[in-house]
């Protein structure tokens, strides 16, 4: 048919299939309707006018994705399945079969639309995430990581064509051949964009060890699978001609992203004052670039979404310029155009034909199966030949063969360049589906990286030998932590008969890049950070001014709030520490008030409090410390006071406190509250009287009132509380025990009142906002983690 017997006003386009497909659309298209005032007659008619179709049809998408992840989240179910039956439900396999559906909410003529809103969502998705790659982390990469990454996807790769040859009788045709190595590669890849997804926003085990494996083997094993796709499109034509016709326009992007792009975003980053956002104009420009690059290529008839990602490969990773592009717009792109392109996408699937036609498609679902179980092998040998345990190995290799948006765009793709038909379609969106449904499933069951935290050996300060080297690991978030700590450290009364071992460990949010990470800094390093050059400089100070006391260990870690822990406990065990010392999530003015509080580092705290290998102590000041200044040669000015009730955590406690005032500048008064008229005889209270004698011999025999010991016998609660309120302001330190979630008469009726749980009943008065007090406050919590041997 010819468009000459067309009218002007309508614009045709064809479909290459067995029989040509002719769609109609009104030239100039109707956007907008007349509105609810002057409503359409009939009242369908509203659909053919552009925008409220596109807002009807954003809307259903929005709708069915977020009830169907309301109800499956609880289960564990990511916003990537949600989407996908979003897109079942909408799509031919349920709603869409109806004519209404079909002919007038998503028409053929009103798929352009959508579409492109889809497209600009997977330009967005694969740019920020290439934004967050650490392209130097390849040339970094170890052999284990290189064999791995490259492996996973050439094996299963080169193997599974080789199965495909081996049975070329059951692929009879062109299209079938086609078909099934398109089928293969989809399944061969890995992708680092939906490897960060899952790491990052479903498992959450960025900062463990498979997660940082996981993402470094598939950012080698993406670059290997994109450098594969680009040399097959570009040997398309069959000559050296059209090869390197094919190169130059990719070849002169790449030199204009590396010599033009890259030094002016250096050049950016630059002339951003520290510490301040990056000029929004720079921005925008840069998001310009990465989406009109797609222009560039498609005008040279290559792979679209290469420009975006190499924008993003010329993006440095991190602060200030990739952490601004990540904030500006990853929550648009995950919450809204992710939405729509996972949706739209898997409504091309009909899953009913992979019913009717199954006959036709046993031989794609062998080839399915073999490519994915060859991938598992491929990712499994290499990592057990690296001698990692079996259960990491199988994590990994599940890890690496997940499917996500980019696996279901690119069949997408396949399907509209008529690579593989609409049966092997839907079938390849059927097994892309069960994929990320099961494969997270697999690893959450049998992959715990709490598990290494728990060892049969004590870590605490109770199993230390009294002239034994105490090892801290001391966590810095603020400024203001470094002073505190520091002082801290130096009520410690660090000697060289005493010495003290700290490892500092800042911790900065990650944003801007997928991969955390952990590095540690030697002395002769240069620190591009300044935060952690400061941090370092205050603690190599304090270390020069102790020498031989104090030995300093600097790290940094750079990793998302939620996963920050995992650097916390893995360096505290890497390090055989027996302390950990994190700072409140609440800070006070100079007056006393409450200036601030992060809800990110409280739960940070919690999640150390559960994991730790060892000892916790959670540290504020609340001001009198930090008025102190403590030198050796002064007389005793600092005054320590343990509060006692009993139980693991306060001896822990009590121990540290003893440590503390063998030093001739720190006093120690040690209360003990009792339960009056109440005495029930068990081994933990044996234990606590052992160690409660020996202080009440150190009162009596020290001569200069170094150590002192006050009993209390109380009724309740508001007694004890009475009690502390009026010693308050008497001492500069006060430890005391975490005793989470244990009743006894001293505190009982306090646990009403409680703020914050994580500090223990007395240790959440000594944080409220009701006391006034100048003290500081360290909370310590006696290992957790630790097993039974039977």
């Amino acid at each position: 048919m010819d468009s000459k017997n067309f009218p002007d006003q309508y614009l045709y386009t064809g479909f290459k299939s067995d029989n040509l497909t002719l769609i109609c659309l009104n030239i100039p298209p109707n956007v907008n309707s007349r509105g609810m005032v002057n409503p359409p007659k009939p009242p369908g008619d509203f659909l053919t006018y552009t925008l409220p179709l596109l807002e009807l049809q954003m809307g259903l998408i929005f709708i069915f994705t977020n009830a169907i992840h309301f109800m499956l989240k609880p289960f564990g179910a990511s916003l990537f399945i949600s989407c996908l039956l979003a897109g079942v439900c909408l799509g031919p396999t349920f709603l869409g079969r109806y004519e209404f559906m079909k002919n007038s909410v998503f028409p053929h003529e009103a798929q352009d639309i959508i579409t492109t809103l889809a497209l600009l969502g997977y330009n967005m998705f694969l740019f920020l995430g290439a934004v967050k790659m650490d392209v130097g982390m390849v040339l970094r990469a170890g052999h284990k990581v290189l064999s791995i990454g490259v492996l996973s996807v050439t094996a299963p790769l080169i193997f599974g064509l080789t199965f495909q040859n081996s049975h070329g009788g059951e692929f009879k045709t062109e299209d079938e051949f086609l078909g099934s190595w398109s089928v293969i590669l989809i399944h061969a890849m890995t992708s680092f964009p939906v490897t960060a997804y899952l790491i990052g926003h479903q498992l959450k085990i960025s900062n463990s060890e498979l997660g940082r494996l996981s993402l470094s083997s598939a950012l080698v094993g993406d670059l290997l699978g994109i450098s594969t796709t680009i040399t097959l499109s570009l040997v398309k034509t069959g000559t050296w001609v059209g090869v390197v016709q094919n190169f130059r326009p990719i070849l002169g992007f790449v030199l204009v992203a590396v010599f033009v792009l890259r030094p002016a975003m250096n050049w950016i980053i630059r002339k951003t004052p520290e510490r301040k956002p990056v000029n929004e104009t720079y921005i925008y420009i840069i998001m310009a670039l990465a989406i009109g690059s797609e222009a560039y290529f498609n005008y040279f008839h290559q792979v679209q979404y290469l420009g975006p990602f190499i924008i993003g490969l010329a993006t440095p990773a991190g602060a200030p310029l990739g952490s601004a592009l990540v904030e500006k717009f990853e929550p648009f792109t995950l919450d809204v155009l992710f939405q729509i392109l996972t949706a739209t996408s898997m409504m091309r699937a009909d899953l009913w034909l992979v019913v009717s036609e199954y006959t036709k498609l046993r031989k794609y679902v062998t080839v399915i199966c073999v490519t994915c179980s060859l991938k598992l092998i491929a990712t499994l040998l290499p990592a057990l030949l690296a001698r990692m345990p079996l259960i990491d190995a199988m994590a990994l290799s599940v890890v690496l063969n997940y499917k996500g948006i980019v696996e279901l765009s690119l069949s997408v793709v396949y399907r509209d360049l008529q690579m593989i038909s609409e049966e092997v379609f839907s079938l390849v969106a059927l097994s892309i589906f069960l994929n990320a449904t099961i494969l997270p499933l697999l690893v959450y069951s049998f992959y715990d990286p709490s598990r290494k935290y728990a060892g049969y050996q004590a870590r605490n300060i109770m199993s230390l030998k009294p002239n034994s080297e105490l090892k801290i690991l001391a966590c810095v978030h603020r400024p203001d932590d470094v002073k505190s700590i520091i002082r801290l450290l130096d009520a410690s009364g660090p000697s060289k008969d005493h010495p003290i071992g700290v490892y500092v460990l800042h911790l900065i949010k990650l944003i801007g890049r997928s991969t955390p990470f952990l590095i540690s800094h030697s002395k002769q390093k240069v620190i591009s950070n300044s935060s952690s050059k400061n941090v370092i400089h205050a603690f190599t100070q304090y270390e020069k001014n102790n020498w031989g006391a104090v030995s300093m260990q600097f790290f940094t870690a750079m990793s998302m709030y939620e996963l920050m822990h995992e650097d916390i406990c893995t360096l505290a065990l890497d390090k055989l520490t027996s302390l950990i010392i994190i700072p409140l999530h609440r800070k006070w003015s100079i007056h006393g008030n409450v200036e601030s509080e992060d809800r990110y580092l409280r739960t940070l705290n919690c999640k150390v409090l559960d994991k730790a290998p060892c000892s916790v102590g959670i540290f504020f000041d609340r001001g009198r410390l930090g008025r102190q200044r403590i030198a050796p040669s002064e007389s005793p000015t600092l005054s320590l006071c343990m509060l006692f009730f009993g139980g693991k955590d306060d001896r822990e406690a009590l121990t540290l406190a003893k440590r503390m005032a063998r030093d001739s500048n720190a006093s120690l008064t040690v209360v003990h509250f009792t339960a009056r008229d109440m005495f029930i005889a068990s081994e933990d209270r044996m234990v606590d009287a052992v160690l409660l004698e020996d202080i009440k011999q150190r009162a009596d025999d020290d001569s200069n009132g170094g150590i002192a010991y006050i009993e209390h016998a109380v009724r309740d609660g508001p007694e004890t509380v009475l009690i502390i309120r009026a010693m308050a302001n008497d001492y500069d330190v006060f430890l005391l025990g975490r005793r989470y979630d244990i009743a006894s008469p001293q505190t009982a009726g306090l646990s009403l009142w409680s703020e914050l749980p994580e500090l223990g009943i007395i240790g959440d008065f000594f944080a409220s906002k009701d006391l006034d007090i100048k003290a500081s406050v360290l909370v310590v919590q006696q290992q957790k983690q630790i097993k039974r041997l039977e």
